[in-house]
């Protein structure tokens, strides 16, 4: 990825035609994360300036909007993604006994790991 201040360069490639692609850029900025994409934009952006995905944090919920449409002002898709908290996972395997638990019954350790209840608290015995 080619770099530029907060921005960074970048090609995709086609998942079923060999050696098509098509070269984006993202930006990383306090407000959110932009995706631009050569050849696509959105209605109030100059041509070859348009961001039409974002992802952004707002209102304690994080968002995907996407601006479908080149001739809408308004995003085609907002999308929240609270529903994909992993605090909502019905359940996860602990790393160190393999025990699927409940996911409000799990911690993540310093390491990352997930660990249940039970072998949180003989680790921290």
């Amino acid at each position: 990825m080619a770099k530029r201040k907060n921005k960074a360069r970048f090609v995709l490639e086609d998942g079923l035609i060999a050696g098509n692609r098509l070269a984006g850029s993202i930006e990383v900025t306090p407000r959110g994360v932009f995706l631009s994409f050569d050849g696509y934009g959105e209605k109030c952006a100059a041509e070859g300036c348009g961001q039409p995905v974002m992802v952004e944090f707002y209102e304690g919920k994080l968002r995907l909007i996407a601006f479908g449409d080149i001739n809408s002002e308004e995003p085609t898709y907002v999308i929240d993604m609270n529903g994909a908290a992993e605090v909502l996972r019905n359940s996860v395997r602990c790393a160190l006994c393999k025990k699927d638990v409940p996911a409000a019954k799990a911690r993540r350790d310093r390491d990352n790991d997930i660990v249940c209840e039970d072998c949180w608290d003989d680790r921290m015995a």
